[in-house]
């Protein structure tokens, strides 16, 4: 079964929703981590999938336009997908 961390709306303007198709989607011990593509570490954020949306929202807010890597660790795997930022 693919375990898929899916972002819409993707481009954004300031926010995002996530969510996960994996037995992991309600687990209170999730971690993220936001890179620029250069690989620096832009946001990091752990607890629930809504502390982590909520986290990276608050970040959007005022991150550059650009492209991003949004990582997601479960206890049993990682989850990487693209987030592209756009100006409003």
């Amino acid at each position: 079964k693919d375990e898929v961390l899916v972002i819409y709306p993707n481009p954004t303007t300031e926010s995002i929703q996530l969510q996960i198709k994996t037995e992991w989607a309600n687990s209170l011990n999730l971690r993220a981590e936001v890179f620029s593509v250069d690989g620096k570490s832009m946001l990091q954020a752990k607890g629930n999938l809504l502390d982590i949306q909520e986290n990276i929202n608050i970040w959007l807010k005022n991150a550059k336009s650009g492209a991003y890597v949004i990582k997601l660790i479960t206890p049993e795997k990682v989850l990487e997908t693209k987030l592209i930022k756009q100006n409003k």
